[in-house]
């Protein structure tokens, strides 16, 4: 099949190295243990939760969720808004959805009732994608596009191409990949022609990849994997580096390249094990046992495959 070629435009990332972003933290944290209003509060817990959000879900919930409870309490419905709404974002990257959900219901009756019609968009487009990931890809469409609706009345560009972007993961759910992949370049013109942002570029251009995996073309879909997985080392987004791993291993294995597969499947599980990832890590630790065995390493088949068992 003829190569894809995506021009991209050059993106100023701004990034900082471990030691620079665990002073930042350290000095956040440092000031939150001082005598500052609620309102200098919340502005330090958003600044701790954005740093984190990828890094340590985990912790980036707790500040969300103590941002949410401070913002409700001195009755500040935008950043209640707001905080719900990061806190459903944390519990889906842990795979809670019931308390995703339940979150984002909070954030969209909230923006409804002060007419924040962005912010319920925001929501909609969520809980979209969690009825994707529910196979409800019908109900999918339909609440992505309302969003999508949404963002082009209120003029949000950026948000219009991303959420072009979700409704192309819908096609790709549904296995029409031609028109998911000319969804996907939509989101990208639109993404690119407003300097739009690095990771947000660099999810389609995984899901670009995934496309690729689909129609056998697996070399290509590596080398789109590869672009992805580079931005988000380069931002450090630890749950995004684990998905490419993941996706990467189960890619070589489709090469018959085990020793590749395993080796990116062992990157992943570090970092599901990090991050508490439980479902990756249950997937991981079957994924590696069953390539042992497929190479009749049988002893650490068995530790691998043994190790999955926790997870039932």
């Amino acid at each position: 099949m003829k190569t894809l070629i995506i021009t991209f435009l050059v993106i100023s990332v701004t990034t900082f190295s471990f030691s620079q972003s665990n002073k930042e933290i350290d000095s956040l944290k440092n000031v939150l243990n001082t005598e500052i209003s609620s309102s200098q509060k919340l502005v330090i817990l958003d600044s701790l939760h954005s740093i984190l959000q990828y890094k340590n879900p985990k912790l980036s919930l707790k500040y969300s969720l103590e941002a949410y409870k401070i913002a409700k309490l001195i009755s500040n419905k935008q950043k209640t808004i707001s905080n719900a709404y990061n806190s459903a974002l944390a519990y889906k990257v842990l795979h809670k959805m019931d308390s995703s959900i339940y979150y984002h219901k909070i954030a969209m009756s909230l923006a409804k009732e002060i007419n924040d019609n962005v912010s319920f968009a925001m929501g909609l487009n969520e809980l979209a994608d969690i009825e994707r990931l529910n196979s409800n890809l019908d109900k999918s469409l339909d609440m992505f596009n309302e969003a999508k609706n949404i963002y082009k009345k209120n003029n949000k560009i950026g948000l219009y191409g991303h959420t072009i972007g979700n409704i192309a993961s819908v096609y790709l759910s549904k296995g029409q990949y031609r028109l998911s992949q000319k969804m996907y370049m939509e989101s990208l013109k639109i993404l690119d022609s407003i300097n739009g942002s690095a990771i947000r570029i660099a999810d389609i251009t995984a899901r670009i990849g995934e496309i690729q995996s689909h129609i056998g073309n697996y070399n290509e879909a590596i080398s789109y994997y590869n672009k992805a997985l580079e931005v988000y080392k380069l931002n450090d987004d630890s749950i995004w580096m684990c998905n490419m791993h993941l996706q990467i291993g189960s890619t070589y294995c489709n090469l018959k390249d085990f020793d590749k597969a395993i080796l990116h499947f062992r990157e992943s599980l570090k970092i599901a094990q990090k991050h508490g990832l439980k479902s990756n890590e249950a997937m991981l630790y079957t994924n590696i046992g069953s390539l042992y065995r497929e190479s009749r390493d049988f002893e650490k088949s068995k530790v691998y495959l043994e190790e999955s068992l926790r997870f039932q």
